[in-house]
């Protein structure tokens, strides 16, 4: 019979420890389990980034429309003699500009006192009277037509035929 501290010692060598306690295959699965944690914080963190530069195109899009959008608010304003708006609207909004060289804007956003005209809007559409304010009449017409208001031949006719198309 062993002494009472070696009964001790042999008992604690023949305690195997977890990983030997385990079979084989659950021993296979703890590297697994790691390395499928990374793999789900690795998605995770390609989710995320993948829908911030998604929301960063969309503000950049925002930003590119909401520009577009004061460029023909600003070409309007000048071309239905809002000088005064138009220059306020100028140093405030985010307006792209020709750049032909007539008309200089200062650092400040201002017109120089040598330009006695406001510059050109840069908008893809040239209208007579301004992109917007086509718009509107288009609009207005359409929408009287509706509404059985007097409006042009042409808006009636449209209307007549959404209406037929329609049913």
């Amino acid at each position: 019979m062993m002494p009472a501290p070696m009964m001790h010692i042999a008992a604690q060598q023949q305690v195997p420890n977890q990983s030997q306690q385990q079979p084989p295959q659950a021993q296979q699965q703890q590297p697994s389990q790691a390395q499928q944690a990374s793999q789900t914080h690795s998605q995770q963190n390609q989710q995320f980034l993948s829908a911030h530069s998604d929301q960063n195109q969309r503000n950049g899009l925002k930003q590119r429309e909401q520009s577009l959008f004061n460029s023909y608010v600003y070409d309007f304003l000048k071309r239905s003699g809002a000088t005064e708006t138009a220059r306020t609207y100028l140093r405030e909004g985010d307006i792209k500009l020709k750049n032909d060289g007539a008309n200089s804007i200062n650092g400040n956003g201002t017109t120089s006192d040598n330009d006695a005209q406001l510059p050109d809007a840069e908008v893809p559409v040239q209208a007579p009277e301004g992109f917007l304010y086509e718009w509107w009449t288009v609009f207005w017409d359409i929408y009287s037509a509706k509404l059985n208001r007097p409006g042009t031949m042409e808006a009636q006719r449209y209307v007549a035929a959404e209406v037929i198309n329609s049913q």
